[in-house]
C-alpha cells in the first residue's frame, strides 16, 4: 500500500467511518500530498470541496511527522466561516476564526502598514494560532492585511513554518471583490512572499475567464486544474412549440456554456 493510501486511511478513521472520498476529492488530496504544489479545484455545489481542507492538515502532518501545523483558509463571509468551524469541530478537529472589527472596511490604498483601520478578533489565542495548534484557521483577508495582529502573524517565523497550505475558499470572489468592495482581496497575491507552502483555490462556479485570471490573482505557480463537469442531467432548459405540439426540445449542457460566455 502506498504512503498516501495508508495515511489517508488513518485520517479517515479519525474523521469518521462514514466518509468515503469521491474521485475528485481523492485526486486533489493525493496531488497536494505528493507534489505539495499549487492546485485549482472546481467542483459542483454539494460535491464536498470543503472536505479537502478539513483533511489536509492532519494528512500533511502525518506525512511530515509533525505534531503541529495548520491550513490557513481565506474565507469571504462570516456565515461560511461559522458553518465550517462547526462542521470541523464536530469531527473532532480544531478550528478557529480570524475576523475583524472597526470602522474601516478596506486596506489603505497605499498598503502602508504604519496605519491600520481594523482590529483583529479571534476565538483563539494568537500564540496558539502562531504555533500551529489548529487544524484549520478560517480567516478574512482583512484580518491579515488590515490589522497589526495580522501583520505580526505574517511576519512570525513560527507562523510561517506552521502554515502547511493556504486555501482560498469561494475563490471566484477574489477578482470582483478586490476592485472596490474589499481591497484586502487585492493583496492576497503577496501571501506566497510570507508563506512557502502550496496554494489551493476552491470554487463551484469558476468560468473559463475566471480560470484564466486566477493564477495571476493568487500568484500561483503552474497550478494543476481539477475540474468536474457541473452538468446535472435532471436540470435542463427546454421549450415547447405551443400547446398543440407535444415536441419538447431540450438543451442539456447549455447552462455550462452560458456561464462561460457570461463569465
Amino acid at each position: 500500500m502506498d504512503s498516501f493510501q495508508s495515511d489517508i486511511d488513518n485520517i479517515l478513521q479519525l474523521y469518521g467511518d462514514s466518509v468515503i472520498l469521491k474521485p475528485y476529492q481523492r485526486e486533489a488530496l493525493q496531488y497536494i500530498y505528493a507534489e505539495e504544489s499549487d492546485c485549482i479545484v472546481c467542483l459542483p455545489t454539494g460535491y464536498g470541496k470543503s472536505l479537502i481542507f478539513h483533511l489536509l492538515g492532519p494528512l500533511l502532518r502525518q506525512k511530515k511527522g509533525y505534531d503541529s501545523g495548520s491550513i490557513l483558509v481565506i474565507s469571504p463571509l462570516n456565515i461560511i466561516q461559522r458553518d465550517q468551524a462547526i462542521s470541523i469541530t464536530k469531527r473532532g478537529l480544531k478550528a478557529c476564526r480570524l475576523s475583524v472589527s472597526g470602522k474601516g472596511t478596506t486596506l489603505r490604498d497605499d498598503y502602508d502598514f504604519t496605519e491600520y483601520c481594523m482590529e483583529c478578533e479571534t476565538d483563539a489565542s494568537l500564540a496558539d494560532i502562531e504555533s500551529g495548534l489548529y487544524d484549520v484557521i478560517l480567516c478574512h483577508p482583512e484580518a491579515l492585511f488590515s490589522t497589526s495582529q495580522g501583520d505580526a502573524l505574517l511576519n512570525s517565523r513560527a507562523f510561517q513554518q506552521n502554515v502547511l497550505a493556504v486555501v482560498f475558499d469561494e475563490c471566484h470572489t477574489v477578482d470582483q471583490w478586490s476592485r472596490d468592495f474589499r481591497k484586502a482581496f487585492g493583496h492576497i497575491d503577496t501571501l506566497p512572499t510570507f508563506l512557502s507552502c502550496p496554494t489551493i483555490a476552491l470554487s463551484a462556479t469558476l468560468t473559463a475567464r475566471a480560470l484564466d485570471k486566477l493564477p495571476g490573482l493568487l500568484n500561483m505557480k503552474k497550478p494543476k486544474l481539477i475540474i468536474a463537469n457541473p452538468d446535472k442531467p435532471n436540470i435542463f432548459l427546454c421549450f415547447q412549440m405551443g400547446l398543440s405540439y407535444p415536441t419538447i426540445i431540450c438543451h442539456p449542457g447549455l447552462f455550462e456554456i452560458a456561464c462561460n460566455v457570461l463569465g
